[in-house]
């Protein structure tokens, strides 16, 4: 697998999990996230370089399990799992 199709795998599951979390603009939110960080987000699903230690270091800020974004990840990034720090309405729409 090159490199070009192991981060295009990263973006989709960057944007299934943003999706599910309900967008960018909301994760960032939740997250206590810079606005900078939602133009960071935009900029990589839009093809932006999205490099191993970008990846982890996203995972980090989202709250993404270490790892999920790799193409031979096993668990599903389509449900994200519930932060507590992030109150009874992000539990609740996941």
């Amino acid at each position: 697998m090159t490199e070009d199709e192991v981060q295009a795998i990263r973006r989709q599951k960057l944007a299934a999990w943003i999706d599910a979390a309900g967008g960018a603009s909301a994760i960032c939110k939740k997250r206590g996230l810079p606005k900078a960080a939602e133009s960071y987000i935009s900029q990589i699903l839009s093809g932006y370089s999205f490099g191993g230690r970008a990846a982890r270091s996203m995972e980090k800020k989202l709250g993404i399990t270490e790892g999920d974004l790799e193409p031979t990840a096993t668990t599903s990034i389509q449900s994200p799992q519930p932060d507590p720090s992030m109150g009874l309405f992000y539990a609740c729409i996941v």
